[in-house]
């Protein structure tokens, strides 16, 4: 039942991690915000504050996308860039990001935060692992 219980609450935060993804496109900056259409809504960032605390390159097939996790002092934002985007625009996204670039959080705020998602990740399966076998034992 625990584990049952565990892979609920996991399924019902992933979501929410993931779905507030913009793709480029749909990225504009005005008024001093940086704001993003997501699945869950519009999501704006102060453009002053903004800063891109990691950019992970996703492999793929003819286009290898990178996204950005773009951050002021409370609010986030993930912006998917594709080598197929059109950022011909007036304001680009891409010249947004990388204004937002320059300031640049250092390279350990990026490995901690790795860490954290790797031991998180780690520990969900541990617990899982050790709620299945007590079951088992149970019977």
């Amino acid at each position: 039942m625990s584990a049952f219980v565990l892979s609920i609450l996991w399924l019902t935060l992933l979501p929410s991690m993931l779905l507030p993804m913009a793709p480029a496109a749909l990225v504009d900056a005005r008024d001093g915000k940086l704001s993003g259409e997501t699945v869950l809504g519009r999501r704006w960032i102060d453009l002053e504050a903004a800063r891109i605390v990691l950019s992970v390159p996703i492999p793929g097939k003819y286009a290898w996308p990178v996204v950005h996790l773009v951050s002021d002092h409370r609010r986030w934002l993930l912006v998917r860039v594709s080598g197929f985007d059109d950022l011909s625009g007036t304001d680009p996204p891409e010249t947004i990001l990388a204004a937002a670039q320059k300031r640049k959080r250092r390279w350990y705020v990026a490995v901690i935060a790795f860490l954290g998602t790797a031991a998180w990740f780690m520990a969900s399966i541990v617990g899982a692992t050790v709620l299945l076998l007590m079951a088992l034992r149970v019977r």
